[in-house]
């Protein structure tokens, strides 16, 4: 396990704990973590966090979700934690809202709210050709957009078959 995975999972133990205790036991794990390696804090990020980060950062240009956009920055760090952690998206609001919140410096409903700004955005402006391309019959037309579940569920899986996992 890297050192960026053991402190993703420490700070999802952080923010699902439940009370203050456990809050603690979390906090004092992360000092613990960052006291052994502090280089690995600046170090450069590894290969295998490049290619998840610029092939999310591709496909979410294909669709239309431009890089001025706030969502897009949370997209990124949601999908990305997605990709390497697929159990977050059982926990959506809890789980994922909450770590890019976090990463972030900002709240869960403000990260919630970016992300649907911006998965509205692309799906305005984005050709349909290649929203069938990356969704194909995923897309109910009634529905006209899929929810920011499906969205980051839908394109960390389309990541993680080009990686190969």
């Amino acid at each position: 396990m890297t050192f960026t995975e053991q402190r993703l999972e420490a700070l999802m133990r952080f923010v699902a704990a439940e009370n203050e205790s456990e809050q603690k036991k979390a906090r004092k794990e992360i000092r613990q973590m960052l006291a052994q390696e502090p280089e690995a804090v600046v170090r450069k990020p590894e290969v295998a966090d490049r290619n998840v980060e610029a092939g999310v950062r591709r496909i979410l240009l294909d669709l239309g979700v431009r890089e001025h956009i706030l969502g897009h920055g949370y997209l990124v760090t949601a999908i990305c934690a997605a990709v390497r952690k697929p159990e977050l998206l059982r926990a959506i609001h809890k789980g994922l809202y909450a770590l890019v919140a976090k990463a972030c410096n900002t709240t869960p409903p403000r990260v919630e709210r970016a992300i649907r700004h911006a998965i509205e955005t692309a799906w305005e402006r984005c050709d349909y050709d290649v929203l069938i391309g990356y969704f194909g019959n995923t897309i109910d037309p009634d529905k006209a957009k899929p929810t920011n579940g499906e969205f980051i569920a839908r394109v960390s899986n389309i990541v993680r078959g080009e990686l190969g996992d």
